[in-house]
C-alpha cells in the first residue's frame, strides 16, 4: 500500500505550479493564479537586490555530514527543518549542486551533538507500534500518520533499535494517542500481531514504558490463575502466564512426591 502525498491548498504557489512528475497539472483558478503571480514578484524583487534564492549544496553537505556523525539522522533533520527527505538526501550525498537558500540557513543553523542527548529507550516506543499493529493499523497507515519512514517504524517493532531520538518517541506516542481506540483494516497486520503474541492497547496500563512491565491480556497475567485464562479464552499464553505456570506444575509435582514417600513410610 502505498500513501498518495496530499495536493497543497489553493492559493499556494506549490498548488499554482502542479507536480509535472506525478501527472499533476498546474491550477489556474483566481487563488492560486494570484499566489503564483506574487511568488514570482517577490522573486523578482530580491534578485534585483542582490539576495541570491540559491545557493551552493556543498557547504550545506559538509555540515550534513558533521550532524550525522554526530548522531544525528536524516530524517530527524527533515522534521526538525521542514525540508523534505528525499532532496535533503541528495544534498547529502553530493547530487545535488545547489539549494534553497532558506534551507541552507536552518541546516547550517543546527548544531552537531544535540541529537545524542535526545536519545531515549525505545522500549515504550516499540510496545506502542506493537500494540497498533494488534489493532490491525498497518506500518504504512502508522508511518503516513506519524511521518516517520516504514524502514525506521521497522526496525523499531522488531526490536532491532533499542534506543531512539526523543523525536521518534515523541511522533510515535502521538500517533499512539491518535490511534490506539481506533480499529484499522489490515488483517495482515493483525495476523502479524496475532502470531509474535503482541499486546493490544488495553493490555497495557500506565506501564507501557516501564522496561520490567509486561501486558496483561486475561487481567490475572503473571499468575497460573491467567495462565488457565489463556486456555480457557483461546489465547495463546504469554511468557509470564508460562513462568508462573511452570513453577506451580514444578510445585505440584514436589507436592505429590512428597506425598506418595510420605505413604510408602507409613
Amino acid at each position: 500500500m502505498t500513501t498518495t502525498k496530499p495536493l497543497p491548498p489553493h492559493g499556494t504557489p506549490a498548488r499554482a505550479n502542479g507536480r509535472y512528475r506525478a501527472g499533476i497539472k498546474p491550477c489556474r483558478c483566481k487563488p492560486c493564479c494570484t499566489a503564483i503571480r506574487a511568488y514570482r514578484k517577490r522573486r523578482n524583487v530580491l534578485i534585483e537586490r542582490g539576495h541570491t534564492l540559491t545557493v551552493d549544496a556543498a557547504p550545506v553537505a559538509a555540515h550534513l555530514q558533521k550532524l550525522l556523525a554526530a548522531g544525528d539522522s536524516l530524517p530527524s533533520i527533515s522534521r526538525r527543518i521542514g525540508y523534505a527527505y528525499s532532496p535533503l538526501w541528495r544534498v547529502a550525498t553530493g547530487q545535488q549542486k545547489k539549494l534553497r537558500t532558506a534551507y541552507a540557513e536552518r541546516i547550517l543553523a543546527l548544531q552537531p551533538g544535540l541529537a545524542k542527548s535526545a536519545f531515549t529507550d525505545a522500549t515504550g516506543s516499540m510496545r506502542r507500534l506493537r500494540a497498533l499493529t494488534a489493532m490491525k493499523h498497518s506500518l504504512e497507515t502508522i508511518a503516513a500518520d506519524s511521518r516517520l519512514s516504514t524502514s525506521v517504524i521497522s526496525t523499531i517493532i522488531t526490536g532491532r533499535r533499542t534506543r531512539i531520538t526523543q523525536e521518534t518517541a515523541d511522533a510515535v506516542a502521538a500517533t499512539y494517542r491518535r490511534l490506539h481506540m481506533t480499529p484499522g483494516s489490515s488483517a495482515r497486520a493483525g495476523n502479524r500481531a496475532a502470531r509474535e503474541g503482541w499486546a493490544p492497547p488495553l493490555a497495557w496500563a500506565d506501564n507501557i514504558d516501564d522496561p520490567h512491565a509486561f501486558p496483561d491480556f486475561t487481567g490475572r497475567c503473571g499468575t497460573p490463575q491467567g495462565y488457565q485464562a489463556h486456555r480457557g479464552s483461546g489465547i495463546p499464553a504469554c511468557q509470564p502466564c508460562k513462568d508462573a505456570e511452570a513453577v506451580a506444575s514444578a510445585e505440584r509435582k514436589a507436592r505429590r512426591a512428597t506425598a506418595a514417600r510420605q505413604g510408602l513410610a507409613a
